[in-house]
């Protein structure tokens, strides 16, 4: 996990082009421009905030308000966190990373989306929005990038437009790909997101989709094949 370089970001074909972000606020604009509280995170846990300093709002996690103990976790956690966005760098799958504030305290993309697993239309769209979801997972993968967090109901949100952003990399590992380290652990990664898939399958549709048994018998296959998926974005695979 001790890797700070990061891979070159994935961009699908069908991803509109990035756009102006707004820039993180300063420690001592916080309080004034505080729009609302995502989440009040417990003793341990950040407090979640949507910050708008002028330039959009943007969402803070945000450790300083806790006590002693709690801020130096925190500053271990931020930390954390902000290697595991630059070691992604930008991605149309994860909130765009806007700047670690202070020790305390960072700043991300606000995404205009809800919950997958409480969105109304994700019966609707089962099949398109797996197939994003596997589109994730094998990009994340590619990256030596493991989610722990992916089968999370709260970690995956749902645009208008369709798309699925995996949120909350704190909980995250990452190794070179292709490195030894890489090879070793690769089949425990896809194994992991392998069954975050199964779970977001049933989650989706209580039904069976032709050929996605066997997509997902492919998916494991390609634990024995990790120098396929070096430097880039890994194939496509079957078609749910």
């Amino acid at each position: 996990m001790a890797q700070t370089r990061s891979v070159a970001p994935a961009v699908a074909a069908d991803e509109p082009a990035a756009e102006r972000l707004p820039r993180a606020p300063r420690r001592e604009e916080i309080a004034g421009a505080t729009v609302s509280v995502l989440r009040q995170g417990p003793p341990y846990k950040a407090n979640v905030l949507v910050v708008d300093a002028g330039g959009g709002p943007v969402v803070v996690k945000d450790f300083a308000a806790k006590a002693w103990w709690a801020r130096l976790l925190g500053r271990v956690q931020i930390g954390h966190e902000c290697r595991a966005y630059r070691w992604l760098g930008r991605r149309p799958s994860i909130p765009a990373f806007l700047g670690r504030i202070d020790a305390h305290a960072l700043a991300i993309e606000k995404i205009d989306g809800r919950l997958l697993a409480s969105a109304p239309e994700r019966r609707q769209q089962a099949r398109a929005i797996f197939r994003r979801l596997r589109a994730v997972a094998e990009d994340f993968a590619a990256a030596g990038f493991l989610h722990l967090d992916f089968r999370a109901r709260k970690n995956v949100l749902l645009k208008a437009d369709g798309r699925v952003v995996a949120i909350d990399l704190a909980g995250s590992l990452w190794l070179r790909p292709g490195s030894p380290a890489h090879r070793l652990c690769a089949p425990l990664i896809r194994r992991i997101y392998w069954n975050a898939l199964r779970k977001w399958r049933k989650l989706l549709t209580t039904g069976r989709w032709p050929g996605d048994d066997s997509f997902l018998h492919r998916f494991l296959l390609r634990l024995r094949r990790p120098h396929r998926w070096r430097g880039g974005r890994p194939p496509a695979g079957g078609t749910p």
